[in-house]
């Protein structure tokens, strides 16, 4: 995480508890007892059994002892939403004993991390962000948002055509 709250400045004894130490599932191996803090995606794995998944594997979730130390949870926590736990493995299972959304990144820290990277999956994006906002600085055209066009009416076709007709003469919109 590029977090400064998980990056330390230096390597001085002083300042390393004044930062928080993710650890990957793959490393919690033969180590119950001690406490850890992970991130990573929640996924039921099995059915009724939830589980969280980094990139080195994944591991069953205890949420019981979370249930009676804390009255509320803030946030929602869905399959597939990326989460920071806090607890201690007993058993081959993380006991959780917190909860958590990882902190929030503002967008141009995100962007320069990964630039033309779709981050909604799929291709990379055709255009660059600048030649996209070039193509918005120039064009003046706009979107056009039509709702509940019956177009068994008559009286809803000679509307749609007056409105053509009206782009015919000049640049039409972006989008209908």
């Amino acid at each position: 995480m590029r977090n400064e709250n998980f990056t330390p400045i230096s390597f001085s004894d002083q300042e390393k508890d004044r930062f928080y130490t993710l650890s990957s599932i793959d490393s919690l191996q033969g180590r119950d007892g001690e406490h850890f803090l992970l991130f990573g995606m929640l996924s039921q794995l099995e059915e009724g059994k939830l589980f969280l998944e980094d990139k080195a594997g994944s591991i069953e979730l205890d949420l019981s002892e979370m249930k009676s130390k804390h009255a509320s949870v803030n946030g929602l926590f869905t399959e597939s939403c990326f989460v920071l736990v806090d607890g201690y493995v007993e058993d081959a299972v993380f006991v959780v004993e917190e909860i958590g959304l990882p902190p929030p990144e503002a967008r141009d820290r995100t962007r320069a991390a990964f630039p033309n990277t779709n981050l909604f999956g799929g291709n990379a994006p055709l255009r660059t962000e600048a030649q996209l906002r070039e193509i918005e600085v120039s064009n003046d055209g706009g979107i056009i948002i039509l709702s509940d066009v019956w177009l068994d009416q008559p009286d809803t076709m000679a509307a749609l055509r007056t409105l053509f007709e009206g782009f015919s003469h000049t640049a039409p919109p972006i989008a209908f």
